[in-house]
């Protein structure tokens, strides 16, 4: 593979940006801004021009944040900096990537998912090999930007070894196996009818997460792309009784599921006062939490800046739902046009590789909303990017 200086520019920059948005040692704020100085000098030098939806998003943002400001008598120009410059960064992204952005994100998760299988196999195999890495890992704390306080190899995070899950280089197994998805998927489409080598070790390196979103997400784009294929309606009534009753069976007899979601569901529903009763930070209790923040405050929502976001004991909490996260922060109304220019980026993009039945876009619509069941990913700027993906993929007529 012959590797231009354009190509190179273009995987650092994709490569930097996944970076920030989970591995420990650069996730923080301040990196995002010397990212955007960079972004922003290749896309004047690319004669790069701004698209109205992102011009229509930044509009909007900067109107919801005036009037938060106004409704909470607080302004916060840090948090506000880093509200901003996660969107643009993902849009500039895009921008400069062009139809690349999928293809190269597919390569540098299938390279991250390799390695991450290296490491994390022989930590399963051979004993007291987690600890020696802990200790060698001390070397990269000179790199440690984001005073992270745990141990990292920066490829690949030690991320509570006993568990037996593969992090990779990110700060938790269940955020690397959101990401996977992505790749999982983009991957299926650029690849449908072709070599499937990338997308059976992403598959791989998923299952090694032991991320149950990760695994619901995967079988439901499964279930979606290959039941179009199906052509008798018996069949497609077959196939999804048995997909349902896969579903129930592992849901409820697997113990890492079952355990995980029936406690939770069990324990949320005896709670009456999710704020006072519990410090579960569970996602059955972040949506509650969230549901209790948002009240009176739908229209609008109440802001990033921890002192404004939730409605009690700011210091302490955590949230870990992307979706009811996302809304609290933006409002419904904000949150209601991030889905739509989503779904039409989605659309967009499935229509750029020729799959233009509605199931296609509208499956992968659901199955990036299923990865923010479990990660607060917006709070990072690749996972902005996927929402302008039509200012680089152009649908096509024929």
């Amino acid at each position: 593979m012959v590797f231009s200086i354009r190509k190179i520019v273009d995987y650092t920059l994709l490569f930097l940006t996944i970076a920030i948005s989970g591995f420990p040692f650069f996730s923080s704020t301040i990196l995002l801004i010397p990212i955007f100085l960079i972004l922003f000098t290749v896309f004047l030098l690319r004669k790069k021009r701004f698209d109205k939806v992102f011009l229509i998003a930044i509009f909007l943002l900067a109107f919801i944040t005036i009037l938060q400001t106004f409704i909470f008598n607080f302004f916060s120009i840090q948090t506000s900096t880093g509200v901003f410059l996660r969107i643009v960064n993902g849009y500039l992204l895009v921008k400069i990537l062009k139809e690349n952005f999928a293809n190269y994100y597919v390569n540098i998760f299938y390279v991250l998912s390799l390695i991450s299988l290296f490491i994390f196999i022989p930590i399963i195999l051979v004993p007291g090999l987690g600890n020696s890495l802990v200790q060698a890992s001390s070397i990269f704390q000179i790199l440690n930007i984001a005073g992270y306080d745990g141990n990292s190899l920066i490829v690949y995070t030690l991320h509570n070894l006993t568990l037996n899950r593969n992090s990779g280089p990110f700060w938790e197994a269940g955020a690397f196996g959101g990401y996977l998805v992505l790749a999982f998927i983009l991957n299926y489409f650029l690849t449908f009818k072709r070599n499937k080598t990338k997308g059976i070790v992403i598959l791989l390196t998923i299952l090694s997460t032991l991320s149950s979103t990760a695994y619901f997400s995967v079988f439901f784009f499964l279930s979606i792309f290959y039941f179009k294929k199906i052509k008798n309606y018996f069949l497609k009534i077959v196939a999804i009784t048995m997909l349902g009753s896969v579903s129930l069976f592992a849901t409820f007899n697997l113990p890492f599921l079952s355990e995980k979601v029936i406690n939770q569901v069990q324990q949320a529903a005896v709670i009456n006062n999710p704020y006072a009763d519990t410090n579960n930070s569970a996602r059955f209790f972040s949506m509650l939490r969230d549901y209790k923040d948002l009240k009176g405050h739908e229209f609008f929502g109440r802001g990033s800046n921890p002192v404004t976001r939730y409605s009690f004991d700011h210091e302490n909490q955590i949230r870990t739902v992307g979706i009811t996260d996302i809304i609290v922060r933006m409002g419904v109304p904000y949150f209601l046009f991030m889905m739509f220019i989503l779904h039409r980026s989605l659309r967009s993009f499935t229509y750029f590789y020729y799959f233009k039945e509605k199931l296609y876009y509208n499956g992968l619509f659901v199955t990036i909303l299923l990865t923010l069941m479990s990660q607060v990913y917006f709070n990072f700027p690749i996972y902005w990017s996927f929402l302008f993906l039509s200012c680089a993929y152009k649908k096509k007529s024929t």
